[in-house]
């Protein structure tokens, strides 16, 4: 997911409020996830130690 984001294919969202992780379940129908989703659940799930450790 990285990659996707020095690409410009997921970029880094600023708040001015700290952000809190929270867990996220998604259902689809086959096991067949989109790429950009599953590209999206990727880089979440990589970086959600270092986002929690910010906060």
């Amino acid at each position: 997911a990285d990659q996707q984001v020095r690409l410009g294919a997921l970029k880094r969202v600023h708040t001015p409020y700290p952000l809190e992780a929270q867990t996220v379940s998604i259902l689809y129908p086959t096991r067949m996830i989109p790429r950009k989703t599953k590209t999206f659940l990727d880089f979440i799930q990589d970086n959600i130690g270092r986002l929690h450790s910010l906060v």
